[in-house]
């Protein structure tokens, strides 16, 4: 499976928007720490365990796509690597028989 430029602009896309929600995760669980002790801090730990888990839920989905990518990368890498070995053997066979004619 050959992987093209709409499916990395769609990856990339996907990668930018995780990013932001852990971005805003961040945020809401910073500011909710600070000013969380007024009387509902059970509810405000809950909500930050909640937050949390979330936060690493989406991490995660983050290292997937990133490990995909990766390994798109990779396998792309190897076929064309080969592909040029392959050609450089045609042009190197195409020169001798040039040569010995």
């Amino acid at each position: 499976m050959d992987i093209g430029v709409l499916e990395y602009g769609l990856l990339g896309l996907v990668f930018a928007i995780v990013m932001a929600l852990i971005e805003l995760l961040r945020f809401v669980i910073t500011k909710y720490s600070k000013n969380g002790n007024n009387g509902s801090s059970k509810k405000n730990s809950e909500q930050d365990v909640q937050l949390a888990v979330f936060a690493t839920q989406l991490a995660e989905i983050k290292d997937n796509h990133l490990v995909h990518i990766n390994s798109e990368l990779a396998k792309n890498r190897k076929d064309h690597e080969f592909m040029a070995t392959k050609l450089t053997s045609i042009d190197t066979k195409i020169g001798f028989l040039i040569d010995n004619k």
